[in-house]
């Protein structure tokens, strides 16, 4: 403690981290992140259920899967990798869910049924996840070359061009 003290008197290693020319370097400083969408390309779009499955144990599905893509915990940043989250779908539970567009339904399906009833496991999330994506936004036609992220090791599949 106290040669921390005194380096800091002296003008070291604290004064240089805090000196204004100084870049900050934080684990959530964004130029230091290497988000996965950016690194696949912009003609390549993640999985979002090999994203998922990927996933820690969180209190929190967007956080969880922002922290893997490398972005800021926020449902704009998921619609905008994954546009097709934004249709609206029929929920798979008795539940009332207003505005049951997929990824609603898909926080309401992690909170209320993974997390708090735990009548789902995360696995079947998963699953229901991938039939959804597969349903909304089909991956690549068989016998294509199936492209991995090289940040999370997802499947990447070509954007749509319309």
């Amino acid at each position: 403690m106290r040669q921390i003290k005194d380096e800091y008197l002296a003008g070291g290693p604290m004064d240089a981290i805090n000196s204004p020319s100084s870049e900050h370097l934080t684990s959530a400083d964004p130029k230091s992140k290497k988000p996965c969408q950016r690194s696949s390309g912009p003609d390549n779009v993640l999985w979002l259920s090999e994203v998922m499955a990927s996933c820690s144990g969180q209190d929190d599905i967007v956080t969880a899967i922002c922290q893997v893509i490398g972005q800021k915990p926020s449902y704009l940043a998921l619609q905008t990798v994954w546009p097709w989250l934004q249709t609206r779908i029929q929920v798979p539970c008795p539940c009332r869910v207003t505005h049951p567009t997929v990824l609603v339904t898909l926080c309401h399906l992690y909170d209320h049924h993974v997390v708090d009833k735990q009548n789902w496991s995360f696995s079947t999330l998963v699953r229901w996840v991938h039939e959804i994506q597969n349903r909304l936004a089909p991956p690549n036609p068989d016998g294509a070359p199936v492209e991995r992220c090289a940040h999370c090791g997802s499947k990447l599949r070509k954007k749509a061009s319309y």
